[in-house]
């Protein structure tokens, strides 16, 4: 017989999602800072006097121990101490909706164990930033521009696809598929349809993925632009990342928005690229 050695590790978590095993316990769902996407078994964390207590809410931003066998991909949790419970999402619906927006992101997209430190460093600090400043959309916008980038969809946001020419005039046609937009003057040729976005919206844009993240508490979008902002993420997203395409976090922000998103979006130019919802 042979014996599987079995590590005890320790590590840094935010977590992602969780669902209820058996009569006492839960299978937590954590994104670590050394390992990844983790799946973790919480033994009696569902009983009223759990060692647990709330440390393992959604969103949470914990500290870990638990003990790993490389032959299972459930492992079992040990130790959870909380770092950050971000107590302001859970009093605000709107900062909450823009945080499940980010942690739905990672957990729909990095798989297995896959360990990324700058990415889990800049989750956890667009989650303060959510949670503490008074512009929490700049840090959703912040992360996913970023998170595009690790995922290599960035968005190519300096220069017109077709001419080349840095964007003038009013008005951008942007293009899913192509990952990028036509400007103004070569949009009259284009027969594929996209969604128009204002030029102010691609420079505010350009200018919040080129700052440093001690900075994105500094940035304030206007109400039209935080709309361009998010309806071009709503559909860049759901034509790239597959996992997005029946995004519960998105919708919901959706339907919270301040903004009215959703009104918004009726009255611009019909985007007219295949995305399957």
């Amino acid at each position: 017989m042979v014996r599987v050695k079995m590590a005890i590790l320790k590590t840094e978590a935010v977590v992602l999602r969780m669902q209820e095993y058996g009569e006492s316990s839960k299978i937590l769902t954590l994104y670590t800072r050394d390992y990844g996407r983790l799946k973790v078994l919480a033994k009696g964390a569902r009983r009223l006097k759990s060692r647990f207590g709330g440390v393992l809410d959604l969103i949470n931003y914990v500290t870990i121990v638990f003990y790993q066998k490389e032959t299972r991909d459930l492992q079992l949790l040990s130790q959870a101490d909380l770092v950050r419970p971000f107590l302001h999402l859970r009093e605000d619906l709107h900062r909450l909706a823009l945080a499940s927006a980010l942690v739905e992101l990672i957990d729909r997209t990095e798989s297995g164990q896959m360990p990324n430190p700058r990415l889990f460093k800049l989750l956890v600090g667009c989650l303060i930033g959510i949670d503490e400043s008074g512009n929490a959309e700049v840090y959703f916008d912040y992360f996913t521009l970023h998170f595009l980038g690790f995922a290599g969809f960035r968005p190519r946001l300096r220069r017109c696809l077709h001419c080349g020419q840095k964007p003038k005039g009013y008005v951008v046609n942007f293009q899913f598929r192509r990952g990028g937009y036509f400007c103004e003057n070569c949009s009259s040729n284009n027969q594929e349809g996209g969604l128009q976005v204002s030029v102010a919206t691609i420079h505010s844009l350009l200018a919040l993925r080129d700052a440093k993240f001690t900075t994105v508490g500094q940035f304030s979008f206007s109400q039209t632009i935080q709309r361009e902002i998010e309806a071009l993420f709503l559909y860049f997203l759901r034509y790239h990342v597959e996992g997005f395409r029946n995004s519960t976090s998105l919708e919901f922000l959706q339907r919270l928005d301040k903004n009215n998103l959703t009104q918004w979006l009726q009255s611009t130019q019909t985007c007219k690229e295949e995305i399957s919802v």
